[in-house]
């Protein structure tokens, strides 16, 4: 079973501590202790692969977001029935942990967005349910507004008719963060121009913000619970056994499915998550998302919370001879996690104070993307995604 992903940022494990050595050069990579699995050379069995991967990466950060949305939910109801002054303030904070162990868990994934996860365009089995969840980059602090002042989120349709900018994580963060009395709207907004905000007041405005926060948390978990039930009770099969009954015709073709949702680390991760309007910006939890999303990678990487209980890419390509480039991309994710965990956070601080801090993660991160997006894709015979095959940096 994978380690738990919690609210604060994960420990480095001993690990790190071999990179450690090796980048100080008093270790080589041929002290790591062999694989346990015997998958390799020309036996390496693909669905073992993707068996370790379902059941000991995928299945585990379902479980865990589903915890996560639940503790969730009744801290926002705490929050929402909590008497004014420093009962709700105090509330408030409580929610606002909560959601940050609902984000840690939600980053994990984000590197997973296949399946049911995925889009229905560009993934086999994909029903849409990420942007449900959380939507980012697409948000808007000033609908979230209007919908305060209207009341829209207590209707029971309010999901259906309204786009994704208005509920899931990054509505919920911006009402449980964001305590200004002022909206994110125009001047010649009618909210504005009418003087309906305005007319709400402090205290009526927490009201609200607290009643819509429950709103939004409760269909949060009513998703998350229905995207792990459908991997449960069908999807893991199908990524599992590929052929007749499942989505993948082949190993291959659920392997590439895999390998599109890992390109979230260069896509996003790389390209959007360092540089203004970060994530997250209201709770700063920009930084600690990253350090999720490296940690997933790994996890995905190995086939499970260490290379010597998965079976995973690393092996795939111990089993094709590609013993270097197994070990390169292995010491690229580890040296990333070590940069990431070493960072003081918030980011937004260190990019107007130590702008070099951030280069050197995004650095990193690139190390890990250019050897999945040539070195990797061609050993594996994999398809790149459209997306990173028209990204040059």
């Amino acid at each position: 079973m994978s380690a738990p992903l919690n609210a604060s940022r994960p420990t480095r494990s001993a690990w790190i501590g071999v990179a450690g050595a090796l980048v100080a050069g008093s270790l080589s990579w041929t002290c790591r202790p062999p694989a346990t699995n015997d998958q390799t050379g020309a036996n390496f069995d693909h669905s073992a692969l993707l068996r370790s991967i379902v059941e000991q990466v995928i299945l585990p950060a379902h479980t865990r977001a589903e915890l996560c949305a639940t503790d969730l939910v009744s801290a926002v109801r705490l929050y929402r029935l909590a008497n004014d002054g420093e009962p709700r303030k105090s509330a408030r904070k409580v929610a606002q942990n909560a959601w940050r162990q609902m984000m840690w868990a939600w980053q994990a994934e984000e590197m997973l967005q296949l399946g049911p996860a995925g889009s229905e365009a560009t993934m086999l089995g994909g029903e849409g349910l990420r942007d449900e969840i959380y939507s980012w980059p697409t948000t808007n602090g000033c609908r979230i507004d209007q919908e305060i002042v209207k009341q829209g989120y207590e209707n029971d349709d309010f999901t259906e008719v309204n786009l994704i900018n208005v509920y899931g994580m990054d509505a919920l963060e911006y009402l449980l963060f964001n305590e200004s009395p002022e909206n994110s709207c125009a001047e010649t907004i009618p909210i504005n121009t009418e003087d309906s905000w305005d007319a709400l007041g402090v205290i009526a405005l927490e009201e609200r913000r607290a009643n819509y926060a429950l709103q939004v948390s409760e269909q949060l978990q009513r998703t998350v619970r229905a995207l792990h039930s459908t991997w449960v009770e069908s999807f893991a099969d199908q990524l599992m056994h590929t052929g007749d009954g499942s989505v993948y015709p082949t190993d291959h073709d659920a392997l590439n499915d895999l390998f599109s949702a890992v390109f979230y680390l260069d896509l996003q991760t790389k390209d959007k998550k360092m540089t203004a309007p970060l994530e997250s910006p209201w709770a700063e939890h920009s930084g600690e998302n990253i350090c999720a999303n490296l940690l997933t990678m790994q996890h995905i990487y190995w086939g499970g919370p260490s290379a010597e209980e998965g079976i995973g890419l690393d092996d795939s390509l111990n089993g094709i001879g590609e013993h270097d480039l197994a070990l390169e991309v292995d010491q690229a994710i580890v040296i990333a996690r070590e940069t990431c965990d070493d960072m003081s956070f918030p980011l937004v601080e260190r990019l107007s104070d130590a702008p070099s801090q951030v280069k050197d993660l995004h650095d990193d991160i690139k190390t890990i993307t250019d050897l999945l997006k040539t070195s990797v894709v061609l050993a594996l015979s994999l398809d790149l995604p459209s997306d990173g095959a028209g990204d040059a940096d």
